[in-house]
């Protein structure tokens, strides 16, 4: 079984895909695809839109049907093939993800997360000077809100340490 290259995944919709994606996911050719909907195996697309859980089913069954498939034989076979295809309709799904900016690189997330993480401290350890010279609070209203500060900057400080 041939082997999916660089193929770009577009979902039209939930569980909608183009031929060209329907056709790579049964490794059958787009005229295939054609024919099959010719001879009212695949249900007519509208606009190229293809249904793809039903048109893998409906694909299964003709092969059932025209005895390309033994179902007592190869329903371990079956279960392989659409173990391929779930893989495959991830991996794509996947590509298209990260093609659509819905997918981040987890080196650069942490980059920003980390540079988020200096600007909040970087505001912490300013904040009372702040507050002192701007509002005039007490000395000791200041010292609470420093230790609220180190309590807050150490709990931040475990949960950094505990996502490495």
């Amino acid at each position: 079984m041939s082997e999916i290259v660089n193929l770009e995944y577009t979902e039209i919709s939930p569980g909608v895909v183009s031929v060209g994606v329907l056709s790579s996911l049964l490794n059958i050719t787009e005229r295939r695809i054609q024919k099959l909907v010719e001879m009212g195996v695949i249900a007519k697309p509208k606009h190229g839109e293809y249904f793809l859980a039903a048109s893998v089913r409906s694909y299964i069954n003709f092969l059932q049907k025209d005895g390309v498939i033994d179902e007592d034989l190869s329903i371990e076979r079956l279960r392989q093939e659409i173990k391929v295809l779930k893989g495959r309709s991830k991996k794509l799904s996947l590509e298209n993800d990260k093609t659509d900016n819905l997918l981040v690189d987890t080196e650069e997330a942490s980059y920003h997360m980390g540079m988020i993480a200096k600007s909040g401290l970087r505001i912490l350890e300013t904040l009372c000077d702040s507050l002192e010279s701007d509002y005039e609070l007490a000395p000791e209203i200041i010292e609470g809100i420093e230790i609220k500060i180190d309590l807050y900057r150490n709990e931040w400080a475990n949960l950094v340490e505990g996502n490495k």
